[in-house]
C-alpha cells in the first residue's frame, strides 16, 4: 500500500477535526509529510489554483505539480483508494456517493460551529463556510433530538413535573440567545443556537456515566439524580458562556483565542 505523492489537501486550521485527519493522513503515509497544507500557510501560486468559493464548502487537494485540483468527496476518494483500494468501488458506487455526501456537507457547513473555540478575526485566507440555515437547522435538530431521546432512555425524565424541570432550562438558553443576539441578526442567533445544542449534548454525554450510576447501581436514585443534573447544569452554563465570550455572537467585536 503506497501514499499520495506530490499532491496536497488543502485544510482549515480552525478546523480541528480538519487538523486532526489530514495530520494522521501524513502519519499513516497516506500523504506525504509536506501533503497537508493550512489555507493560511498557501503561497500566492497555490492560492490562485483554488476555486474558493467551492473549496470554502469541499476540501481540496492540490496537484502541486500541475495545480489542478479535486474537491471533496472527489479528493478524499483519490487518497483513500490510492491507500486502501477496497474504499474505490463504496465511494465511487453513485450510491455510495449518496449516502456520504450529506454527512460531508453536514460536517462541512457546520465545522465552524461544532468547534469550541473562536478563530482569528484576520485570517491570511478566509476559508469559512457560507451560512446555511439547512444544515444549521439539522445540527441543532440532531443534537437536540439525541439528548431527548437518551434522556428518556435513562428515565432521567420520571413524570411531567421532572420533565418541566429538565427542559425549562434549555428554554431559558433560547430565550436569551434570542434577545442577546438580535442585534448582531439572525445569522448570529442561529449560530449560537446551534453551539448552544452542541454544548448541551457533549456536556450530558460527559455525565451520562454519571446518570447511569445513579439508574442501574443505585436503584434510580432520585436524589443522585438530581445532583447530577444540577451539576450538568452548572458545566453547561460556564461552557455556553465561554463558548459566547469566545466566537462573539453578543458582542460587538469578533473575539479571538
Amino acid at each position: 500500500m503506497e501514499g499520495v505523492e506530490d499532491k496536497a489537501l488543502i485544510y482549515d486550521s480552525n478546523c480541528p477535526m480538519c487538523c486532526w485527519y489530514t495530520d494522521k493522513f501524513v502519519q499513516t503515509g497516506t500523504l506525504e509529510k509536506d501533503g497537508r497544507i493550512s489555507f493560511d500557510e498557501l503561497t500566492t501560486t497555490q492560492a490562485a489554483c483554488i476555486d474558493w468559493q467551492r473549496g470554502r464548502h469541499e476540501i481540496p487537494l492540490l496537484d502541486k505539480k500541475s495545480g489542478k485540483v479535486m474537491y471533496g468527496l472527489d479528493g478524499l476518494t483519490y487518497i483513500l483508494s490510492a491507500r486502501w483500494p477496497f474504499f474505490a468501488p463504496v465511494l465511487q458506487h453513485p450510491f455510495g456517493k449518496k449516502l456520504v455526501k450529506p454527512l460531508y456537507q453536514f460536517i462541512s457547513y457546520n465545522r465552524r460551529i461544532i468547534v469550541p473555540h473562536g478563530v482569528a478575526a484576520m485570517p491570511k485566507y478566509d476559508c469559512a463556510p457560507d451560512f446555511s440555515l439547512g444544515w444549521r437547522l439539522a445540527l441543532i435538530l440532531i443534537c437536540g433530538g439525541i439528548f431527548v431521546g437518551l434522556s428518556y432512555a435513562i428515565a432521567v425524565v420520571q413524570n411531567p413535573m421532572a420533565a418541566m424541570f429538565i427542559f425549562l432550562p434549555t428554554v431559558l438558553y433560547l430565550l436569551t440567545i434570542v434577545l442577546g443576539s438580535r442585534k448582531n441578526g439572525r445569522e448570529a442567533m442561529w449560530n449560537a443556537t446551534g453551539d448552544f445544542f452542541v454544548t448541551q449534548l457533549s456536556t450530558f454525554l460527559l455525565f451520562l456515566p454519571f446518570f447511569l450510576l445513579m439508574k442501574w447501581l443505585l436503584n434510580d436514585n432520585v436524589y443522585g439524580l438530581l445532583g447530577a443534573w444540577m451539576l450538568m447544569q452548572v458545566r453547561l452554563l460556564f461552557s455556553f458562556v465561554r463558548r459566547m465570550k469566545n466566537k462573539g455572537y453578543m458582542a460587538d467585536s469578533q473575539a479571538v483565542v
